[in-house]
């Protein structure tokens, strides 16, 4: 996740050593996308709900794409682990089942 940068992935910050570790990310006041859409109904348009979809697909597509030899899946997709930055901008957060896949096995 430390090598991640894109605008739609939740930004990394640090890690603190307690056990277990924990990792700091951003934070984003306004919560996950689960609640939020639940809460605001009748104030999302399809217009702002297609936007986050494009958001998310390209926070998807910036973590299938090779760096350095590897690939991030997330595993975890879902409402409640994306994040509203503000009524137009969304990220993908929480990383705990993410796996990391090397060149070597992708090719395979």
């Amino acid at each position: 996740m430390a090598c991640c940068d894109h605008e739609n992935l939740v930004r990394f910050v640090a890690v603190c050593q307690t056990q277990p570790p924990k990792l700091i990310t951003e934070f984003l006041p306004r919560g996950d996308a689960l609640r939020y859409v639940r809460r605001r109904r009748d104030q999302l348009s399809s217009k702002q709900l297609l936007s986050w979809c494009h958001q998310i697909s390209d926070g998807m597509a910036y973590l299938s794409e090779y760096k350095e030899g590897t690939k991030l899946v997330h595993r975890d997709l879902a409402a409640r682990n994306i994040l509203v930055k503000n009524p137009n901008h969304v990220k993908i957060a929480d990383f705990g089942l993410a796996q990391v896949f090397y060149a070597t096995y992708i090719e395979q």
